[in-house]
């Protein structure tokens, strides 16, 4: 089954980051500027969605992998509201 086109928007974002059209598809679920900061502090699509799965921002991924933060590190970090660990993916905030 092919997978859905893109929102034109998005397709219009991800140009901007200088990101080809292949990339929204490697990158998935990530938006544009995930992806471009993911790319920045050099995580791999893998190393990005495994965080995403844990819950985590990419910026704050960028972070814990920065720190050696495993994803149980982060979690109890969340839980006491330290360092503005976020859980979730915030996609209407800039990293």
């Amino acid at each position: 089954m092919a997978e859905p086109a893109a929102h034109p928007l998005t397709v219009a974002e991800a140009a901007a980051y200088g990101l080809a059209p292949g990339d929204l598809s490697d990158w998935a679920p990530l938006t544009p500027v995930q992806i471009h900061w993911a790319r920045k502090h050099a995580l791999t699509p893998a190393v990005a969605r495994q965080w995403a799965r844990e819950g985590l921002h990419v910026g704050d991924a960028v972070r814990a992998v920065a720190l050696a933060m495993t994803p149980a590190d982060t979690r109890r970090w969340a839980a006491a509201h330290f360092a503005g660990i976020a859980t979730g993916i915030r996609e209407d905030e800039d990293p």
